[in-house]
């Protein structure tokens, strides 16, 4: 959002509670629009240069074990967006942002208090370091601070829950278990017994999404994956745990006065979908524009309003998909355990995937009028 209002000579405070790029190994898929936003930006190269180059980099499996050839293949064309480990994608930003002369970025500072006045914003924030609590007034402010936010907090913005219940928790995990590099090298694989499988590079990271209570305790969170999976995989390294309840939640409005929200602080959406990047993108291109026009206007009127009449309704269309994707996954796991052929599996999946959203939803292309390909069908051979 910074780089993007920079553009539009724009100049930001930016509050940055880390230092560095987070450790936690997330991954990140990039549209073409995104990418020629980000192009606009300078950081379309440079994330190009970094990002996977793996030959089913964009494949999306189903499969009923590990141990067995995929039910579906779903391959989007390689030229369809960008796959980049998250914490690249992080450091680009942060150098960039960085090195801008119209950016000033405070790193270890964090967002403690707001409150809105007449003429913007009023933030309390606390250096991590020192201890000291500073006051900024500002025109505008925008909460880019997480599923948790602090912002939306303070602005008492209420997170409206979609029905269908999401509990999930997400292990990140470190495994030179061949086979995982060989049945699950696919961007995401989709097992039936109730795991998703997200692959983030060739160096052997990756991410197990499980569905279930997020406040189930985890003593050994691998021996549940492993369950899972149906097979004793061999694990290097835990990198992190993530557990969290919720229903695909969106804020109940973008905007309180001059306080906006943006990204996941207004849709901290299901993990294993990895639309996230895209829509955060659009959300900072939207209210970049919106406020860099009003801050050309010399009177401070009313805060403009149009960027969330304009970015909730995509947010609760992705929901929509996001929704049915989750349920044929879930039917999916039920009819695999009711012993349905592997042949009335693709079938059921070839008709139903598209109208779910799959595809769409997890390559972050929902507003395709048509799909790109219905799958293939993949049989032992």
């Amino acid at each position: 959002l910074a780089l993007e209002l920079a553009r539009h000579n724009v100049r930001t405070l930016v509050v940055e509670r880390s230092r560095a790029a987070l450790t936690r190994p997330k991954v990140d898929w990039l549209s073409t629009r995104s990418m020629a936003l980000l192009d606009q930006l300078g950081l379309g190269q440079p994330i190009r240069d970094r990002a996977a180059r793996l030959a089913d980099a964009t494949d999306l499996l189903w499969t009923i074990g590990l141990d067995q050839p995929p039910v579906l293949a779903w391959q989007q064309p390689a030229a369809g967006g960008t796959r980049i480990p998250g914490v690249a994608l992080e450091q680009l930003a942060r150098t960039a942002v960085r090195a801008h002369p119209l950016i000033d970025i405070r790193e270890g500072w964090n967002s403690v208090d707001l409150r809105r006045e007449p003429t913007g914003v009023v933030a309390t924030l606390a250096d991590a370091d020192t201890g000291r609590y500073h006051t900024v007034r500002a025109r505008y402010l925008a909460g880019c601070d997480g599923a948790d936010s602090t912002v939306r907090r303070c602005l008492r913005i209420a997170l409206d829950d979609a029905p269908t219940d999401t509990g999930y928790c997400t292990v990140y995990f470190r495994s030179s278990d061949e086979l995982l590099r060989r049945s699950c090298s696919a961007f995401a694989t989709v097992s039936a017994p109730g795991v998703t499988l997200v692959s983030h590079d060739s160096a052997g990271t990756w991410s197990a999404v499980l569905g279930g209570p997020a406040d189930e305790p985890l003593t050994d969170p691998m021996a549940l994956v492993r369950r899972r999976i149906g097979a004793p995989v061999e694990v290097d390294q835990v990198v992190a745990v993530v557990q969290r309840e919720g229903a695909f939640p969106i804020a109940s409005t973008y905007r309180k006065g001059a306080a906006y929200l943006v990204g996941d602080a207004a849709h901290p959406f299901y993990p294993a979908y990895h639309h996230a990047g895209d829509i955060t993108l659009a959300d900072a291109a939207e209210l970049a524009g919106t406020l860099a026009a009003a801050l050309a206007t010399a009177a401070a009127g009313e805060p403009p309003d149009g960027y969330g009449s304009v970015r909730r309704p995509v947010a609760l269309v992705v929901r929509e998909l996001c929704t049915a994707r989750l349920q044929l996954e879930r039917r999916f796991a039920r009819l695999c355990a009711a012993g349905l052929s592997r042949d009335r599996l693709a079938g059921i999946l070839r008709r139903e995937m598209w109208q779910a959203g799959g595809p769409a939803v997890h390559f972050g292309q929902w507003c395709d009028p048509e799909p790109e390909g219905e799958g293939e069908a993949v049989t032992a051979g």
